[in-house]
């Protein structure tokens, strides 16, 4: 289906944008029997479980009034919405982000999940074919490592996620010897794997790869995108830079996940990541972008190594930024206690200490405390 990832973003550069519509809702690459596969029906998967990956995207954004997949992919093509006085480039590079980033991640995570579901019942071929599907859909035709500014096509081969991961590899040295993301022999392992625990029915082996390596593992160029956008387009206003909405489009992708467990690196993020008519892109710095993700990492099983260290940036390195998180919150400031709280602990301590005294003394009066107790004969010495 990459393909017709790669024809809507030649059609987009034609200006062609009915034909890309009419691509994207209907297909033109990947038959399956009577008619073809879509990217519109990736788009549109429902689920309402918000333990699972979709489920939670597509919760955060009707609770906060955001788009959904299919409506900020459609208004992207279209030019509506947000997109009304968006340039040709960034509309380009909002579909394809939006593709390649946001799209291909949740169809993966979606087929997983029904392989997971199918797991141990009769049902195992079926089983294996979505966990299939889910590779083909993450690998789609691994193309040229290249950042494209000018067009969102030129040089490209596959269009699916792991060819993002195969793009921002170098900027974080995570590239094997030949140019590919390090993150892709693992993936291939994971599948592999993944298989073996199907076949065997160790349905609980396979559900703890997904949740500890699968996921984690497709999500890094996705970071390492959301990462590299809020450099590249700190200093850029909206007229300038025409990969604006590839960083706010690799952001929707995530931010509904790091919502879960962090809402405050989620709203950041957000806040920074996406276009907002009159605001200042990245208001806050690039620094506090990667702050907040570092953060993040933990709540989504990734480790920081995976990220790597963004080069060129003192504060490009997540896994410093984590031990600085770490340090800064367990070295929390005392609070200064006043004059006046100094004197009422003092006064409480002093009223509490007679009143304990003269509880002592009535004790030894009424022959409660044994005269050999040498406390109570000293207490009570003082106080006769």
């Amino acid at each position: 289906m990459d393909r017709d990832m790669l024809e809507i973003e030649v059609l987009m550069e034609m200006e062609a944008y009915d034909a890309a519509l009419d691509h994207y809702k209907y297909g033109r690459n990947s038959p399956d029997n009577w008619k073809f596969n879509t990217l519109w029906e990736l788009a549109t998967y429902d689920s309402v479980d918000t333990n699972l990956p979709l489920g939670q995207f597509i919760n955060y954004n009707t609770e906060n009034e955001k788009p959904v997949m299919n409506e900020y992919i459609t208004s992207a093509i279209e030019g509506k919405s947000t997109f009304e006085y968006a340039t040709k480039n960034q509309r380009e590079w909002a579909v394809k982000r939006s593709l390649q980033g946001t799209l291909s991640y949740y169809a993966v995570m979606e087929k997983v999940t029904n392989a997971l579901d199918l797991c141990g019942t009769t049902k195992k071929d079926q089983a294996v074919q979505e966990w299939d599907k889910a590779l083909a859909l993450a690998v789609g035709s691994i193309g040229e490592a290249m950042m494209i500014i000018d067009t969102a096509y030129e040089g490209y081969f596959g269009q699916t996620l792991l060819t993002l991961a195969n793009e921002v590899c170098g900027l974080f040295g995570k590239c094997t010897a030949s140019g590919e993301a390090s993150i892709i022999d693992m993936w291939i392992d994971q599948n592999f794997r993944g298989l073996s625990f199907i076949e065997d029915d160790e349905c609980l082996k396979l559900t703890q790869l997904v949740d500890t390596e699968v996921n984690p593992t497709l999500l890094v160029p996705i970071i390492q995108g959301i990462l590299h956008y809020a450099v590249m387009n700190e200093s850029l206003d909206e007229a300038q830079s025409d990969t604006l909405f590839a960083g706010e489009a690799l952001a929707r992708t995530v931010v509904p996940l790091i919502n879960k467990e962090n809402p405050e690196e989620a709203f950041l993020i957000q806040e920074n990541m996406e276009f907002a008519q009159g605001t200042k892109y990245v208001k806050d710095g690039s620094e506090n972008v990667f702050k907040a993700v570092a953060t993040s990492l933990h709540g989504l099983s990734i480790d920081c190594s995976l990220i790597g260290k963004y080069a060129g940036l003192k504060y490009g390195n997540l896994c410093e930024e984590q031990k600085s998180s770490i340090g800064n919150d367990s070295a929390q400031p005392q609070e200064k206690t006043s004059l006046a709280d100094k004197v009422l602990v003092g006064a409480v301590l002093t009223i509490s200490l007679l009143s304990g005294l003269f509880f002592w003394r009535n004790r030894v009066k009424n022959g409660l405390v044994p005269r050999h107790f040498s406390g109570g004969q000293a207490l009570s010495q003082e106080m006769s």
